[in-house]
């Protein structure tokens, strides 16, 4: 079989993309446009991989090795990962993932005496159209897209949650709501807003004090709902944990606004950040 240069790495690519989407969905870990791109490249020229020969053992562990290297890498950049334990945590997973679809590729071979697949230094290559490649890939994409909306969020929009949001000494656990209408975003850094109603944090901080609001960490943004808009004080100074009382309990990349509760305080959060 021949192997062609742009047909390995455009697979590779587009493989590493279902990888690092399904991986999301099982770690409920959100991913970042420009991560996912960086990972697809990694995923890419880490197939270039299966050109080598290696002669004798001590070559084989280390390409072995470099494998395991490509993967922690691409999961690293993929989901900003900085801490070494989480990096081999979403390593041993996105292996995982890829030991399932190499199983996958192994029966298909023996059922189908297929000669389109060639597996050689944990890399797979398909000997098939681009547009039939790109077609199927689309198809696994739209059914784990599928799938997450139906089932994950509507799973997560019936729990009840808590959020705890911690800066320095001070915390403050709130009763939290999963809310898919909550697309606010800072403008400044992009990142997702959860919007804690809470008259104990606007003393906190000062929030009426307008003046004061740069000194405290904060910026103003325009925000609107249905009952109305203005501007909101939000912060990326300390961090939101996110727990539903059993197994979940995540710290959200996220940025903060504070509002008055009028009455009733709590977090509004979007629940694709637990994803």
């Amino acid at each position: 079989m021949k192997i062609y240069l742009d047909v390995l790495m455009l697979s590779n690519a587009l493989i590493t993309l279902v990888f690092v989407r399904l991986l999301s969905l099982i770690t409920h870990t959100a991913l970042r446009r420009r991560g996912l791109l960086l990972s697809m490249l990694a995923g890419a020229a880490g197939s270039l991989i299966i050109l080598i020969r290696p002669d004798g053992f001590a070559e084989s562990l280390l390409l072995t090795a470099g494998k395991l290297a490509i993967s922690a890498l691409t999961v690293a950049i993929a989901f900003s990962l900085r801490k070494i334990g989480r990096v081999i945590r979403f390593t041993a997973a996105y292996i995982a993932v890829n030991i399932a679809f190499g199983g996958i590729c192994m029966l298909l071979w023996e059922l189908t005496g297929a000669g389109f697949v060639r597996a050689h230094n944990l890399t797979v290559y398909f000997n098939v159209p681009l547009w039939l490649l790109m077609l199927c890939v689309a198809a696994a994409y739209l059914l784990i897209s599928v799938y997450e909306r139906l089932c994950f969020r509507a799973e997560v929009k019936a729990k009840r949650y808590r959020a705890v949001y911690t800066l320095g000494d001070y915390s403050i656990d709130l009763p939290a709501v999963s809310d898919t209408g909550n697309k606010l975003r800072d403008c400044f850094s992009g990142e997702p807003v959860v919007i804690f109603a809470s008259d104990r944090l606007c003393e906190h901080f000062g929030i009426d004090d307008t003046s004061a609001l740069t000194v405290q960490g904060f910026r103003l943004i325009p925000y609107s709902t249905v009952a109305g808009g203005g501007l909101l004080p939000v912060t990326l100074r300390g961090t939101v944990t996110v727990s539903d009382g059993e197994q979940l309990r995540k710290e959200l990349r996220c940025a903060v606004g504070i509002t008055r509760s009028r009455g009733r305080e709590r977090a509004v959060f979007d629940p694709a950040l637990l994803i």
